[in-house]
């Protein structure tokens, strides 16, 4: 029987909770996870409204991703605490305030500082949520049922993902503020908030700070609940290289998952003309479907067959051989067929899903066989490694991958006027610059109309003034040339009234844009490498992580 302590500050219940109570604690952290996830990633699905509304450049909101990702990294480190204050309040809290923030603050903002600065202090909150919930799924998990419930945890970002996506498409057309979608994320999650304050329940110290290898050992546990309470050392340091190396690699293989998150759907829109907004984010759907089913299937396979580490480097093995083909087909010619790239996100999303969920439930297991008492403290330091590591991987792309920035920035524009003003500036391209300067500030004098026309044409400057004024000494013009005098004189007409703005913003951006377009694909594909060496770098780093032997000699209860 469940029951709550006497004074119960912290909500702590004194005896294991049935399987069914359990379940309704673990769906509720799992709730509070996806909503957390859901209120970060508002920003990547309203971030052209942003930039709009605020005259923000690219390279700005992920310096704002950058600023988010460094206090998330300070909230999960903070959160090693809940060792000694306890899982649920640290939930509860957090996701009120995060909530609150998307309500009111963030659609509120004024100016693009102001916004940067509450997407940050919600950043800091998600820090310390995305923390706290692992954690306390570890602690109503034992070691044999511990992957499913890793593996339905893990499901956060897939499901934050997915709302976000399902809302926005929904919404968008009859809501088009970006303000909309972070006032509905803050009211939901106020919602989940409510149920978590009403409805989550931790485990007291005693039990908490125990080692639960399956629901056999639960009277056992109870029994010797005050002896670990006591005995429990929350003290000593999570810094370990058996935690520290394994956070490395993890947070290296998520290189490319960071990547994919933020710029993937950017990546194709800008690389691939076949590919509308639409479409890219079609492509999304099916990676995020795959890596669902994947995350699932593992944990429950991983505790039927009670291993971990074969599905966590089975994973990053079949990831690294699916980024290479994807890597290759950055420059490809001619560029891989839709299907062809939704073939390789799957066999990325399915590798993914099986390295995540391996590697969680492997790490966790580590932490509390270090210390059971510390397990907060050993999963903050996965926490902020991570959010550290996001912060590197932003820097990092920011630096190999520049032509976004342009393209984003300037290129939509750029393209605008090309389109709008291509006469004229097929035309302007065609003088020479003294005389193309000469149109613009007097397009109508006949001497200037005369020379412009011969450069335009080719034909002899005598005969363009016959057919022109029909006066003076050249030849008069066969039929043929005077056809092509009249339409270059529509085509100068064209180049001298085309806006003086279009005209200076061409001559500031064209070029750039041009150079970033023929080098787009070549810089995305030496980031995939990058992303791809990384994942390499993942199996020897958590080489340390080994399957528990106890675990695996058990029998199931």
């Amino acid at each position: 029987m469940t029951t709550l302590t006497a004074t119960s500050p912290r909500r702590e219940l004194s005896l294991y909770p049935a399987p069914r109570q359990r379940a309704w604690y673990l769906l509720i952290a799992s709730a509070v996870t996806v909503m957390t996830f859901y209120q970060t990633y508002v920003q990547g699905a309203v971030s052209t409204a942003i930039m709009r509304d605020f005259g923000m450049p690219l390279h700005v909101l992920v310096l704002a991703s950058i600023a988010g990702n460094a206090v998330g990294a300070a909230g999960a480190w903070a959160t090693g605490i809940a060792d000694r204050i306890g899982r649920a309040n640290l939930i509860v809290i957090g996701s009120l305030v995060a909530s609150v923030l998307a309500l009111v603050a963030l659609p509120q903002a004024p100016n693009a500082g102001t916004y940067i600065f509450w997407y940050t202090a919600i950043s800091l909150v998600a820090g310390v949520v995305l923390v706290a919930t692992p954690t306390l799924v570890r602690d109503f998990s034992p070691q044999l049922d511990r992957a499913t419930a890793m593996s339905i945890w893990t499901l956060g970002p897939v499901l934050g993902s997915l709302a976000i996506s399902v809302v926005t498409h929904l919404t968008a057309d009859s809501h088009p503020s970006w303000q909309f979608q972070y006032r509905l994320a803050g009211a939901a999650g106020i919602v989940v908030a409510i149920v978590a304050a009403v409805g989550l329940r931790e485990l007291s110290p005693g039990l908490r700070n125990q080692i639960l290898q399956s629901s056999a050992d639960i009277a056992t546990v109870e029994n010797n609940a005050a002896a670990a309470s006591a005995a429990g050392n929350v003290k000593s340091s999570p810094w370990r290289l058996a935690l520290v190396l394994p956070a490395l690699g993890i947070t290296a293989f998520l290189v490319f998952y960071i990547t994919r998150v933020g710029f993937l759907v950017l990546y194709f829109v800008t690389n691939f003309p076949d590919f509308t907004l639409s479409r890219a984010n079609g492509l999304a759907t099916w990676y995020w479907a795959a890596n669902a089913i994947a995350l699932v299937g593992t944990g429950i396979l991983a505790d039927r067959l009670r291993v971990r580490r074969p599905f966590m480097v089975g994973g990053a093995i079949t990831s690294i051989v699916a980024l290479v083909a994807f890597a290759g087909a950055a420059t490809a010619q001619p560029a891989p067929s839709y299907w062809t790239f939704v073939a390789m996100l799957v066999l990325l999303a399915i590798g993914g899903a099986a390295t995540n969920c391996g590697f969680i439930t492997l790490y966790s297991e580590t932490a509390e066989r270090i210390n059971p008492a510390g397990v907060a403290r050993g999963m903050s330091v996965y926490g902020s490694v991570l959010r550290a590591g996001a912060v590197v991987t932003l820097v990092w792309f920011m630096v190999v991958v520049t032509a976004p920035t342009t393209l984003v920035d300037h290129g939509g524009e750029v393209v605008r006027i090309s389109k709008t003003h291509a006469v004229a500036i097929a035309t302007l391209g065609k003088l020479s610059p003294q005389t193309a300067a000469q149109l613009r500030v007097t397009p109508n004098a006949p001497d200037v109309r005369i020379v412009a026309t011969a450069e335009l044409t080719k034909i002899d400057a005598a005969t363009v003034r016959k057919s022109i004024t029909g006066d003076g000494p050249g030849p008069i013009p066969t039929s043929a040339q005077y056809d092509e005098i009249q339409r270059a004189g529509t085509a100068l007409t064209q180049a001298a009234s085309m806006p003086a703005a279009d005209l200076a913003y061409l001559a500031r951006h064209g070029e750039d844009v041009a150079a970033a377009s023929k080098n787009s694909r070549d810089q995305w594909r030496t980031w995939w490498y990058v992303c791809l060496a990384c994942q390499i770098l993942f199996i020897p780093l958590t080489w340390q992580l080994r399957d528990n032997r106890t675990l695996r000699r058990s029998p199931r209860a």
